[in-house]
Parts: structure tokens; sequence; C-alpha cells
């Protein structure tokens, strides 16, 4: 496979990733929200969206691994991850009762993972020369941070543990969709740069000057024969 084609199975396979991130951060800005100002929500309720929304992204690395082609890169596993996740949204479906019991470790260890996610992005942003990687990374670093404080579960009542964990949705999500668009503004611009250099290096044809070698003369000829 060249460069150039590589380069653009990177940047269909990046796009497609950064909608399963923009897909998941805005549901936990809206649980989030919808938990805060509604605490009467049953759990239940919540489990059976965490399931469903497990099943969309799921599909959608599914998809992501026939557009892109990702079968023609052996380090890419597209294709399980989105299977595992289809699977474990319809497990979780099933046993939707014994989720809501342990809803926010749950969500604590989702936090965790989409921190996770993020401090990749953050890896990309350096990559990509970004500065905004320093401020993605710390921020990434804080979103882990909580997540094991949630997991850990250092609260006195569930109530606190509740709040913490509702209000670190909603930063959670936000955070998200706020590293989402500066990856994809990265790497926008990378493609561009990436452009230009190429263009840079081309000569175009009608810029190349024919010189019209005139045939030596036979005293010429000797005289290099000699």
């Amino acid at each position: 496979m060249s460069k150039n084609t590589k380069e653009k199975f990177f940047m269909k396979e990046k796009s497609i990733g950064l909608g399963g991130v923009f897909t998941v951060s805005a549901a936990f800005i809206l649980l989030g929200l919808l938990l805060l100002f509604i605490p009467q929500i049953k759990p239940l309720y919540l489990a059976y969206i965490l399931s469903i929304a497990f099943i969309v992204v799921g599909i959608m690395w599914i998809v992501q691994y026939f557009l892109t082609e990702s079968y023609r890169n052996i380090n890419r596993y597209g294709f399980s991850a989105g299977t595992l996740l289809v699977v474990l949204g319809i497990c979780a479906m099933l046993k939707a009762e014994e989720i809501s019991t342990y809803f926010l470790l749950c969500m604590g260890f989702l936090i965790m993972v989409m921190g996770i996610v993020q401090l990749q992005n953050a890896l990309d942003l350096m990559a990509l020369n970004d500065p905004m990687w320093k401020i993605v990374l710390g921020l990434s670093l804080a979103v882990i941070l909580c997540a094991i404080i949630i997991v850990m579960n250092p609260f006195q009542t569930t109530e606190n543990l509740a709040r913490f964990t509702y209000i670190i949705m909603v930063i959670d999500g936000i955070f998200g969709i706020a590293s989402m668009i500066f990856l994809a503004i990265s790497l926008k611009n990378y493609e561009k740069n990436q452009g230009i250099k190429a263009d840079e290096i081309q000569i175009p044809v009608e810029d190349i000057e024919v010189v019209d070698i005139p045939p030596e003369s036979e005293e010429e000829e000797k005289s290099h024969e000699i």
C-alpha cells in the first residue's frame, strides 16, 4: 500500500472514530444533565440507554472496519472491538436490572474508558505537532483521576457520589467533544500541509525547458576519437 493510500485510510478511520467519541460524549452530557436536574429517573432506564449506546457504537466500529478497509492493516482490531461492544450491549440489556444496582460503579468505569480515549487523542495531537496536546493531556489525566475516585467511592453518602458522578459525566462529555474538535481540525490542517508539500516538489511539464543540442561536426567527432 502506498503512503498516500495509507494516509487516506488513516484520515477516514479517524473521522469515523471521532464520530463514535462524539456520540458517547453527547450521551454523557445528556444523561448527566438529566440525572442532575431529574434525580427521580430510575437507573433501570439508564441501564437500557447505556446498553443501546454500546450497541450503536459497536455497529459504528464494525462499519468503520469495512469502510476504511482496516483488514489491510493487521494492527487494527476495529471489527473485534465493535463486535465486543455489540455483544456487551446485548448482555447488558438482558441484565439491565442487575446493572442498575451498580449503575454508579459502571459509570465510573465508562468515564475512565473515555479518559483513556482522550489520552490517546492527546498523543495523536502531539504526533501532529499541535500545541493543544498538552491541555488535552492534562484534562484527560484529570478525568481518569476523577473516574478512579468514583470507583473507589470515598464519599460518605450515595447522594454525594451520585452528584459527583453526574457532574463528571457532563464535564467529560464536553471535554470529549472539545478534544474531538481539536483533533479534527489538526487532522485537516495536517492533510492540507501534506498536500502543499506534495505540490511544492512537483514540477509542471510546461515549465520544463527543452534545449536543442546541435549535432557535432565531423572535425569535433574526430577530435573526440583521438
